[in-house]
């Protein structure tokens, strides 16, 4: 059983939210010991204003229960208008370890005078940060992916590879995946919070889509790139439209995500990810883009698991 949460939750509480559906197995566990079914969040960006009214509800019932929350209340901002509680959403975003350092730069060359700092000042500064600090893709693994609609499937030559497909079976369900539509906030969403340009974003999900499809038919355990994984995670907060794309799988309805720290214990992470460009090259006749799979060397460069 599962059911649509009728409440959004503030900003940071909604990031631990979103962390612990990564870890899907045991956020189902906990849904089911706390909430008796799964809890499918709604993702705020898909219409801020009727959320803000929902988590203005939540915190107004939440003050009749006041003295059982502390000291956790102060985690439940009492916001002066949607505005501010947009604004508590949109400058949420994920940055690298060399990007966070590059930030703390440009603060240092550009001090604020804070005494007189308002809050849309402050928000104005942190769009400027946003855009000049855009997340760029060193030359050798930038180049757009060619955008094949097509996936070769041999049931022979992929026997070592795949799962009980027939050709009619994967050519449906990849032409099910490629077609299939995400959320109408999906790609802004991924290209303000992974600090991508529109196009990255647009190239991020249709890779994303061909990963699901591997993943989809595959024997073997794969190993996503860092900037799938984010992908990943960020659609399966959207978790009705998650569960949805799931099922356009072949052998799969449901993908189940483990976190991927770079030594994962008991799994050769580095092998399969080597194992995962290998499908990928397998079934598309072509080597995956850099600017997404990068080789591994830089994909298991320790920054990312900083």
């Amino acid at each position: 059983m599962s059911y649509q949460s009728p409440y959004a939750a503030p900003s940071y509480i909604d990031r631990v939210w979103r962390s612990l559906i990564g870890y899907d197995t045991k956020y189902k566990e906990i849904c089911y010991k706390t909430c008796y079914g799964y809890l499918l969040r709604v993702d705020p960006h898909e219409n801020l204003e009727n959320r803000y009214s929902t988590y203005e509800r939540c915190r107004t019932d939440m003050m009749l229960r006041k003295h059982k929350l502390n000291p956790f209340f102060s985690l439940w901002p009492q916001y002066k208008n949607s505005t501010d509680y947009i604004n508590d959403y949109s400058y949420n975003v994920w940055v690298s370890l060399p990007q966070l350092e590059g930030f703390i730069d440009y603060i240092s060359q550009n001090p604020m005078n804070i005494e007189h700092l308002t809050a849309e000042e402050c928000i104005r500064e942190s769009q400027s940060i946003v855009e000049n600090h855009q997340r760029q893709f060193p030359p050798k693994y930038q180049g757009r992916p060619s955008y094949s609609d097509k996936i070769y499937f041999d049931e022979d030559a992929n026997e070592k590879w795949t799962s009980n497909c027939d050709n009619d079976e994967v050519e449906m369900c990849f032409n099910s995946i490629i077609d299939f539509e995400f959320p109408e906030s999906f790609t802004t969403h991924i290209s303000r919070e992974l600090m991508i340009s529109t196009q990255q974003a647009e190239d991020s999900i249709f890779e994303y889509r061909k990963f699901m499809m591997i993943e989809g038919m595959t024997k073997y355990k794969l190993y996503p790139s860092e900037l799938i994984d984010k992908v990943w995670l960020i659609h399966m907060s959207y978790s009705a439209n998650y569960i949805s794309f799931c099922k356009q799988l072949p052998e799969k309805e449901f993908v189940y995500h483990i976190p991927f720290t770079g030594n994962s214990k008991g799994f050769d992470d580095v092998k399969n990810y080597k194992t995962t460009l290998a499908v990928y090259k397998l079934l598309y006749r072509e080597d995956a883009p850099n600017f997404v799979w990068p080789p591994a060397e830089q994909r298991f460069h320790p920054e990312n698991f900083s």
